[in-house]
């Protein structure tokens, strides 16, 4: 059953599957932009164990951080993780892997009440 139903209101906003990612390199061509005020739902496989890193940009502003997901932990290779992260209306975000890998990647926006 697809999450968007598991969870009302939970929108499929990008997916890429089976792409090779450069260490540290954001995975979207361009940051996702969060329509309302939210949650992020970041679903993750890889190939080879790591971990993903999300890139956030506030709304507003010219300065994004860097933050990793799973405490920095390497993720078990060709297993499936799910990471929730806030959102603010218009804040943007991107997704980095910290190895070379293989990976398929999901994002789905949920907005809060």
């Amino acid at each position: 059953m697809a999450l968007g139903r598991l969870m009302d209101g939970a929108k499929l906003i990008r997916e890429l599957e089976g792409i090779s990612v450069t260490a540290d390199a954001d995975i979207f061509g361009s940051d996702l932009e969060a329509p309302d005020n939210g949650f992020w739902i970041i679903q993750i496989t890889a190939d080879a164990a790591g971990y993903p890193k999300v890139k956030i940009t506030p709304a507003g502003s010219a300065t994004s951080r860097i933050a990793a997901l799973n405490e920095a932990t390497n993720l078990v290779a060709d297993a499936l993780y799910e990471f929730w992260v806030a959102a603010k209306e218009d804040d943007a975000i991107n997704l980095r892997f910290s190895t070379a890998a293989t990976v398929t990647v999901r994002v789905f926006f949920a907005r809060s009440s």
